[in-house]
């Protein structure tokens, strides 16, 4: 799996960054992998009783896993339970769109409710926005995004269909053997020999990580920035407290020489009661910490 270079540039509400004209197909031994990764996680993910938890006992209707192939195998980073850029999803995946689509037609009516986070989304592009008071007046299924530490009214809980309590959750990786958790007590056994990712306990993106490797003089040499220093690691376990400590896993490497990762989407079929593998992105950047900023290059995975 390698992109090419031909690129332009694009913009969607917000989002801007450099569309590829590259299209990966994701191998049927890997989708196996991929699906078998699920039904790991949904063992572990905690659940809350928001609509989709206690009528179909999953914690939301879209998955995201972030993930690269690696000699053949899938390698798994983590799976994000309330994945952003659904909207653009839409537009620039086809498959994407057919299916979600398609999925749609068997859900009852959702909309999002706008909150403090509803700047930084895109739901506006494929639901009807409601305010708190409309969402009062009119009880109905919500798609809700918030930022860390709002807090959303009871009433409203019940009715989402993602999570909102265990939003950025990660204790499922310990069960699935993904990571372990460590404290600055543990420094000298951390693994500085072959690299490794901290990071927060209950996180959903990037923010409070650090990743450390041996070599990541030669990364930079190559365009590729974003390591942290032994005093970054120190610093971020004493500030947390304990964080979870992930095996360094190599990304993928582009035709530029750069670094690139999977972004696969499941979206939950409510007939068959499972989620459904609906396409996805390669994300490369000249950063090993590796997500959709302005300078990344996005392309399709089918």
């Amino acid at each position: 799996m390698e992109t090419k270079t031909r690129t332009h540039f694009r913009q969607i509400g917000e989002w801007k960054f450099w569309h590829s004209t590259e299209t990966l197909s994701l191998p049927g031994k890997n989708l196996k992998e991929a699906e078998e990764r699920v039904t790991d996680w949904l063992q572990y993910f905690p659940r809350e009783e928001n609509w989709v938890g206690q009528n179909f006992g999953v914690p939301s209707l879209f998955l995201r896993m972030d993930c690269s192939i690696l000699n053949g195998h899938l390698n798994l980073y983590k799976i994000k339970e309330c994945p952003d850029k659904i909207g653009a999803m839409k537009i620039i995946n086809p498959r994407f769109k057919a299916t979600s689509e398609k999925l749609q037609r068997g859900w009852p009516n959702i909309k999002s409710l706008v909150t403090s986070y509803s700047d930084h989304s895109d739901d506006d592009l494929w639901l009807e926005e409601v305010n708190l008071e409309e969402a009062k007046k009119k009880p109905g299924l919500l798609f809700i995004r918030t930022k860390s530490g709002e807090e959303i009214p009871d009433l409203f809980k019940k009715w989402s269909v993602n999570p909102l309590e265990t939003k950025g959750d990660k204790s499922y990786g310990l069960k699935m053997g993904l990571w372990r958790e460590v404290s600055v007590n543990d420094l000298d056994r951390l693994n500085w020999k072959d690299g490794f990712c901290l990071r927060a306990r209950k996180t959903s993106d990037l923010k409070n990580v650090e990743i450390w490797h041996p070599d990541k003089n030669k990364f930079q040499k190559h365009g590729i920035s974003g390591f942290s220093t032994k005093i970054e690691v120190e610093n971020a376990l004493r500030e947390n407290g304990s964080m979870y400590c992930q095996p360094f896993i190599m990304p993928m490497r582009s035709s530029t020489g750069l670094r690139m990762i999977l972004q696969l989407y499941f979206i939950y079929n409510l007939q068959k009661m499972k989620y459904e593998y609906a396409g996805g992105t390669f994300v490369e950047r000249p950063s090993i910490r590796i997500k959709r900023e302005g300078d990344a290059v996005i392309g399709l995975v089918n």
